[in-house]
């Protein structure tokens, strides 16, 4: 199935390759015309992913690569609208757009390979600083007519401009020949970042061998450098995309383990809380109701509050934690052992009857005995067969057992 899907894609890319080289043949303004608008609009989404995915992820690496096509994707705005037959910049000829694209070619290869070289070194304000800085300077020298030509009408291009086309080669070269040997980058985003650099450079090439802008080589190098940009969104940022919101459904399921665990376990003994009991019994009421030998058993600190008002609520937590811990030891896995509230404590044995019942508890009680506080630790309980079917009724029960306890010892 993934196979028949690449297949698809493949042939869908040359379909459109085809399309595009068809309409330049047709009219070249407009083939080049839509190429740029998909060409910004891609960069558009990379820097817009850049930057969103940087905000979850705190990558220096993406966010930097985001900051490049920004500064990109204004210089190839103005590229297009000064393209020849445009009528935008009507006091300008055909070198104003080659003058432009030298400058988006050469922020494009200084991104591309200082975050390569740099990676988290880089920092980004002090990065975006410099592209601002730099693109401001060179736009105002271009418009100023101040930049060196880059192409002369009837001629074709100038050594200046093929000169900076190789030179850009040999830099995305040398980072292509580091990444190659380095492996360095995160797998996410490696063999992405390869193929951009590769059609980057054969973008570049065929940049140096047009005399007509329009002309089939320029129209080879647009196709080549869309390419290159979308390599870049769907092999990066799609990828970075889908990496964010698995990690944040990652976080987020642990966020809820977390507060599912603080809903269903006392913090203070690891007992389960009064909720989990209520959530548990509703839960499965009907498949509770098949259990005729479970037991309940409720049961209360004795003099807890004076225990508090006397020794502090700090030891009232450590007997808390004392008997939870008892609580633990003493009764099986499968019972169920509840903080219901306070200093009082719900359990369920399960398939057991009352007179084994009263000797777990008594087993309980004792090792209750062996503890190190300044006073006497004992407790009142209630006991009785756990009818599911009436249980609420059986809890009122339960509990008034463990009263009448508790008064006897009072009087």
């Amino acid at each position: 199935m993934i196979k028949n899907k690449n297949i698809f894609y493949y042939v869908l890319f040359f379909v459109a390759i085809f399309i595009f080289w068809f309409l330049s043949k047709r009219n070249y303004l407009l083939f080049h015309s839509i190429i740029e608008l998909f060409a910004i609009l891609t960069a558009f989404c990379i820097v817009f992913l850049s930057y969103i995915t940087f905000k979850y992820l705190k990558n220096n690496l993406i966010l930097n690569l985001g900051t490049t096509y920004l500064f990109v994707v204004i210089v190839d705005i103005l590229h297009t609208l000064s393209y020849k037959g445009m009528g935008v910049f009507k006091t300008f000829d055909a070198n104003l757009p080659t003058q432009l694209w030298i400058l988006g070619r050469t922020l494009e290869t200084i991104g591309l390979s200082l975050i390569i070289f740099l990676k988290e070194k880089l920092n980004k304000i002090i990065y975006f600083s410099i592209l601002l800085l730099f693109t401001s300077i060179e736009l105002i020298l271009i418009f100023l007519r101040k930049f060196p030509q880059c192409f002369i009408e009837g001629k074709g291009l100038t050594s200046f401009k093929i000169g900076m086309e190789y030179l850009f080669i040999f830099i995305l070269g040398l980072t292509l020949i580091y990444i190659i040997t380095k492996k360095d980058l995160p797998k996410i985003f490696l063999n992405a970042y390869i193929y951009t650099i590769v059609f980057t450079i054969l973008g570049e090439l065929s940049f140096t061998l047009y005399t007509d802008v329009y002309g089939f080589f320029n129209m080879l190098g647009h196709l080549f450098r869309f390419v290159s940009y979308l390599i870049i969104l769907f092999g990066i940022n799609s990828k970075f995309l889908i990496f964010t919101i698995e990690n944040l459904t990652d976080q987020l399921q642990k966020e809820r383990e977390k507060y599912k665990h603080l809903a269903e376990y006392d913090q203070l003994t690891g007992l389960y809380t009064r909720n989990f009991f209520n959530e548990w019994i509703l839960n499965n009421i009907q498949k509770l109701k098949q259990y005729e030998k479970d037991v309940l058993v409720i049961m209360d600190i004795d003099n807890f509050k004076e225990i508090n008002d006397k020794y502090g609520h700090l030891q009232g937590d450590e007997v808390l934690k004392f008997v939870g811990r008892t609580m633990i030891e003493s009764f099986r896995v499968e019972d169920i052992l509840v903080r219901f509230g306070g200093d009082e404590f719900l359990i369920i044995l399960k398939n057991i009857d009352l007179e084994k019942a009263e000797k777990v508890i008594n087993r309980f009680i004792e090792k209750l005995s062996f503890n190190k506080f300044p006073f006497n630790l004992t407790i009142s309980y209630g006991v009785s067969e756990f009818k599911y079917n009436n249980y609420l009724e059986i809890l009122k029960i339960t509990d008034l057992k463990m009263l009448e306890m508790k008064n006897k010892k009072n009087k």
